[in-house]
């Protein structure tokens, strides 16, 4: 019998960013879905008409969404509302790209409920300053 694999697995917390010279970017955000709201991909496209973009490109380019990949950690945050309509549609095209623990600017866009109801701070680190890797 051969040699076994072992797994370990391990939770990351924001704490272990504690320098923040590694920190390039920290942003909050919290969604919390009006109520009735079955169809996701409907609301958002009506949140996006009603803000005036004729499509996404548009949109995104008014929005300015964060253009690198960012790690999630879950926020206490209080979602306000009623919240802004921009700053509502950017919020749920930044989640709707996001993952549990990442946001990734060029996934295509997921609309559940787990994705989008939900807050978080966003945290871009500068990984060559963070594992002493020299910048060239």
């Amino acid at each position: 019998m051969g040699p076994r694999s072992v797994v370990k697995t391990e939770k990351v917390n924001e704490s272990i960013f504690k320098d923040a010279c590694h920190i390039s970017h920290i942003e909050n955000i919290s969604l919390s879905i009006p109520d009735g709201i079955l169809d996701l991909e409907k609301w958002m496209m009506d949140l996006m008409h009603d803000c005036g973009y004729k499509d996404w490109d548009e949109a995104e380019r008014d929005l300015q969404l964060p253009q690198k990949t960012m790690l999630l950690f879950p926020a206490q945050l209080e979602s306000v509302l009623p919240i802004e309509k921009k700053l509502m549609l950017r919020t749920a095209l930044i989640l709707s790209r996001s993952n549990t623990n990442r946001y990734w600017p060029n996934s295509p866009m997921i609309c559940t409920q787990n994705r989008l109801n939900r807050s978080v701070r966003m945290i871009e680190i500068n990984t060559n300053e963070y594992y002493g890797l020299d910048e060239e």
